[in-house]
């Protein structure tokens, strides 16, 4: 076992099933002592990986799709985009690949007949989300997170509304200085002095 069958194997996986199902039956497969029950727990976690990957393209693609028949969506500070169907375990790692590919931060709604938009944030270096979505929270029914990320929920009405005061809030917490840090470096050290 290395830390590649961790990092590409099991992790995925692991993941998976804390989207897409039950995050307990991860738990359950790596404490249980029953090699039966096991297989059992890592044929379920392949299946939903698999699903999750197919959702993942899938979602990616509609958003794609958006952003092409409407370029404007660009015009904002961060990305802003909502559609039916999306499931809410998956959006956020769309949006983390949205916001790498557009260098802004993303916002994807999964939106349903019924109750309001549920979103999830990915941000970039540079930009505190968390700190954006506080100018914002007027519009929001909730939000949580941090810097990097948050959840949200948000009536649909008010999804036009959200995307203009976030682009306003993100251009307001935007840190040019650490968007352009890169890597950074505390010091260089040799490996005989490590």
């Amino acid at each position: 076992l290395t830390e590649e069958h961790i990092s590409y194997q099991l992790g995925p996986r692991l993941n998976a099933i804390g989207r897409l199902g039950d995050a307990n039956r991860g738990v359950e497969l790596l404490i249980t002592q029953n090699l039966s029950r096991a297989r059992i727990l890592a044929a379920e976690m392949d299946g939903l990986n698999y699903q999750r990957r197919l959702m993942t393209g899938q979602i990616l693609q509609a958003a794609s799709t958006q952003i092409e028949r409407d370029p404007s969506l660009l015009d904002y500070e961060a990305l802003v985009l909502a559609g039916h169907g999306w499931h809410p375990g998956i959006i956020g790692v769309v949006a983390g690949r949205l916001a790498e590919r557009f260098q802004r931060p993303a916002v994807m709604f999964s939106l349903s007949d019924d109750g309001p938009a549920r979103g999830s944030a990915r941000s970039v270096p540079g930009c505190d989300i968390y700190a954006a979505l506080e100018h914002t929270g007027d519009l929001l029914l909730r939000f949580g997170g941090h810097p990097g990320a948050a959840g949200l929920a948000l009536d649909p009405a008010n999804l036009d509304a959200f995307r203009k005061a976030l682009s306003r809030a993100v251009a307001a917490v935007w840190d040019a200085d650490a968007a352009t840090l890169g890597l950074q470096i505390d010091a260089y050290v040799s490996l005989d002095e490590l």
